[in-house]
């Protein structure tokens, strides 16, 4: 694992909520089913992960290969607050939240 990934890992809970899918509460049907062809390595480029500024949270960004000649930069924002966790996604494409390209990410 990567150290930037380890960060990740290091994170109480963070795992098991990415694992068993309850981040997929924030986002709409047609962005989940869309995403799931860009889930891949052969999109999914440069992942990243940090949370120097961030004492209950970590940010994931990654490169995401999509219809446009460029890659769009999309970053993940986790939170935790109490017991459990949120997301606030960001992307350079269109629809900018909460996108497809945002859940393939995840």
């Amino acid at each position: 694992m990567s150290p930037d990934l380890e960060k990740l890992a290091a994170m109480p809970g963070l795992r098991e909520w990415m694992t068993t899918g309850k981040w997929k509460r924030f986002f709409d049907q047609s962005s989940l089913q869309r995403s799931t062809a860009y889930a891949s390595d052969r999109f999914i480029k440069e992942i990243r992960a940090g949370s120097a500024f961030m004492p209950n949270g970590v940010i994931i960004g990654a490169l995401i290969h999509g219809n446009a000649p460029r890659p769009y930069e999309t970053d993940l924002l986790f939170r935790k607050s109490k017991d459990t966790w949120t997301v606030d996604p960001d992307c350079s494409c269109p629809v900018g939240y909460l996108c497809k390209h945002s859940a393939a990410l995840l």
